[in-house]
């Protein structure tokens, strides 16, 4: 598989330049998310000492006992939004991808595991197991969310986690807001189109852990995530250097490609359903998977095939508020184009595609 780019824009920009850059910025990053479904930002305001730092503090976290992790587990019930540790397994995203499509059956992806836990290695004992995918993670929201409460471990576990991740949030959300901003400007809606509908900072803040497995493992039944779209509006990713992530390409429906590793500071973005409701189907959601590394791929070390080495990476994913409307925006609505979505509210379309992942 060859090396698939998808451009860089530089949000500097958009940040410290005059009108016309701004809206340079802005078309650059419109035309790579309608193209692509994904664009790579750089300059965007966080440091690469804040990148390092969050990523030592999910291995800091990850590397806790499971019985330290499992205080603030969260429940799968698939009603309401996630807090807390999510152990390996409890989310499927071929469950989430294939509610998507019409006349999908679930009986083919409900998983039957035994997961151990040995030296920090999670190794997977596959039995009757379909579509299981290897990752847990932690997740957080705003620190104004009382209807839906983060969980947090004792001081005692992991001093300073919550300070630096509710610091870390807030950064995030700052270039959420920028990144919205620009899609406004270089679809000529009107100010706060897509902002005012994400001030209540429902936005979701997410450490990922996919523990190193034996290649072997990975098979038609088995990944570290599978196909799927976000449910916000697009989704704010930085990724270690192992690699595996790879996203749909447009021109070739069902074919992925790997988008490798950037520098520290580089954040790729992806257009999310919420955006794609908003836009009337005009903005695709970007299709994306995590999978076997491509330096790993078919290759062997004295006729043994090298084990997956864990991966981390941290999405944030931005989300409408809970009272806002996900339904298509009157300016993407026309007589030969009617609204191909119902009405709904963020909450409510949050709930009903979030109980298809468990």
């Amino acid at each position: 598989m060859t090396e698939f780019e998808v451009p860089i824009v530089d949000a500097s920009l958009f940040l410290d330049g005059d009108s016309l850059k701004r809206q340079i910025f802005a078309n650059q990053l419109r035309d790579s998310l309608i193209q692509h479904g994904f664009v790579r930002v750089i300059n965007h305001g966080i440091s690469d000492d804040m990148i390092e730092e969050i990523f030592d503090w999910s291995k800091r976290f990850f590397h806790l006992p499971v019985d330290i992790k499992s205080e603030i587990l969260h429940f799968a019930d698939g009603s309401n939004p996630q807090r807390g540790w999510s152990s390996v397994g409890s989310e499927s995203t071929a469950k989430l991808f294939h509610a998507l499509k019409p006349g999908t059956s679930d009986k083919d992806i409900k998983p039957d595991i035994k997961v151990t836990n040995q030296s920090r290695i999670c190794m997977i004992s596959l039995y009757k197991t379909n579509r299981f995918q290897i990752k847990e993670h932690f997740d957080m929201s705003g620190t104004v969310d009382s209807k839906y409460p983060n969980k947090w471990l004792a001081e005692s576990s992991i001093s300073g986690f919550r300070s630096f991740m509710e610091d870390f949030y807030e950064r995030c959300n700052s270039v959420s807001m920028l990144l919205l901003e620009a899609m406004e400007i270089s679809l000529n809606l009107p100010a706060g189109s897509f902002t005012a509908k994400c001030q209540q900072k429902a936005h979701e803040l997410r450490l990922n852990h996919y523990p190193a497995v034996k290649q072997e493992r990975i098979s038609p039944e088995i990944n570290r995530v599978w196909p799927h779209t976000d449910l916000g509006a697009i989704t704010c990713l930085f990724q270690d250097t192992v690699g595996g992530l790879e996203i749909e390409d447009r021109t070739h429906r069902g074919t992925f490609r790997p988008i490798p590793p950037g520098p520290r500071g580089e954040m790729i973005v992806n257009i999310s359903e919420t955006m794609q409701r908003w836009s009337n189907g005009m903005i695709p959601a970007g299709v994306h998977q995590v999978t076997l590394p491509p330096s790993l791929e078919n290759k062997s070390v004295n006729g043994n095939i090298p084990n997956i080495p864990e991966r981390y990476s941290i999405p944030y994913f931005v989300k409408a508020d809970y009272n806002a409307s996900v339904g298509p925006l009157p300016q993407f609505q026309q007589s030969s184009a009617p609204s191909a979505y119902p009405d709904m509210t963020g909450l409510e379309f949050h709930r009903r595609r979030l109980a298809q992942a468990y």
